[in-house]
């Protein structure tokens, strides 16, 4: 959400042009679209995305999802429309992915994806970089189909951010991937993990939040 704001309003002009222009004029900036009675697409609607999609309710906007477990009850509930990616590639205005990354969709977002994207939208990735193809975010960028992006996560875990394409433009916030954190979050990350450690330890590895080992979760 954090990233929608900002792109939308053109924060990063506006530090720009006040912190280094001394400038006071609202028009430096082109105009934001308005979050209100927009659309939002998300790729992924697990825990993360129905979160993303109870807060976009807020403020106003239509939000379509797609996912082949969604509970299209659940999504109901919470103001959320199942769809296919046609459709939501087709009538976004933010598309925002957080889907798990595997095998069938590494590269998920290339250019066939990115020029279906109608309305030229803010497009999110706080999820995982391997499924966008950066070379046809560059390119969907340069070429307008695209307005902005927020990414939180690029392909590699470590980027060569000197040689990266997507440094420097006002239309583009990368963040770390510090997506997650807070100090409530790493609060409890800590909490939860001496809690996993406590119950598997003595014998109670129903109630562990999560269990990896190579044979159940």
């Amino acid at each position: 959400m954090a990233l929608m704001l900002a792109l939308d309003r053109r924060l990063k002009t506006y530090i720009r042009t006040v912190d280094s222009e001394h400038c006071w004029k609202y028009y430096m900036a082109s105009k934001p679209m308005g979050l209100n009675s927009s659309t939002l697409g998300l790729f992924g609607f697990g825990k993360i995305g129905r979160a993303v999609a109870r807060r976009a309710r807020g403020f106003g906007m239509r939000v379509l999802a797609v996912d082949p477990h969604a509970d299209e009850q659940q999504a109901s509930e919470l103001g959320a429309t199942i769809t296919d990616a046609k459709t939501l590639l087709r009538e976004s205005d933010v598309i925002s992915n957080h889907m798990n990354l595997t095998a069938e969709n590494r590269h998920f977002f290339d250019d066939a994806g990115f020029a279906a994207m109608e309305k030229h939208p803010i497009f999110l990735n706080v999820s995982r970089g391997g499924s966008v193809d950066e070379a046809a975010l560059v390119r969907a960028l340069d070429n307008g189909l695209i307005r902005a992006a927020g990414l939180d996560v690029l392909e590699a875990e470590k980027p060569d951010l000197e040689n990266c394409a997507l440094i420097g433009r006002e239309n583009v916030i990368l963040t770390p991937h510090a997506a997650f954190y807070s100090a409530r979050s790493i609060e409890a990350l800590q909490r939860m993990s001496c809690h996993n450690l406590t119950d598997c330890l003595t014998g109670n590895r129903a109630h562990a939040f999560k269990i990896v080992n190579g044979v159940s979760i």
